[in-house]
């Protein structure tokens, strides 16, 4: 068994130069998105790497910064992956795994970290942007529809982000 004594601070530039290193990759932007997240836990910078997926497109927190700008909102933000709950969803596991697509609307962050109530880095990034953009920014938790699977709604608790 060993532990790692790098400085927290030499480890964040070593992750900040990951992050640039992987943006010039030929990866799928889904998959660098999940490195974004291994950036931020490790406190580096996330430079051009996406953070956020809205509108079926990834957005890296300046593209974000400037689409939500232009929003009034409110905007829905969906930490990770949505997985079937049975005690929730009004329809079997396999109708689920097979039909189950996100709204457009939703913002959704990758689901790399995150579990159970817990929240991803990305997803701190998206609503400390958020804030940036929009400077009376007021963040709530709401049970709120983020998809369909077959045409049946399927809500989870979200964050709102409104502008105010």
């Amino acid at each position: 068994m060993a532990t790692l004594d790098i400085p927290k601070n030499v480890l964040a530039s070593w992750a900040s130069q990951q992050a640039i290193l992987h943006s010039a990759t030929k990866a799928e932007k889904e998959d660098k998105g999940d490195v974004a997240e291994i950036v931020l836990k490790y406190g580096g910078d996330t430079f051009d790497l996406p953070i956020v997926n809205w509108r079926r497109r990834w957005f890296s927190a300046k593209q974000f910064y400037d689409e939500i700008s232009k929003s009034k909102g409110p905007l829905v933000l969906f930490d990770g992956n949505i997985y079937f709950d049975d005690e929730e969803d009004d329809m079997s596991r396999a109708v689920f795994e097979t039909y189950f697509e996100f709204d457009r609307s939703i913002i959704r962050t990758p689901d790399v970290g995150a579990g159970y109530n817990k929240t991803s880095h990305c997803a701190y990034l998206a609503m400390a942007v958020a804030k940036r953009a929009w400077p009376t920014c007021r963040i709530a938790s709401d049970q709120r529809r983020v998809g369909t699977a077959d045409g049946v709604a399927v809500e989870r608790v979200v964050r709102v982000l409104s502008r105010h």
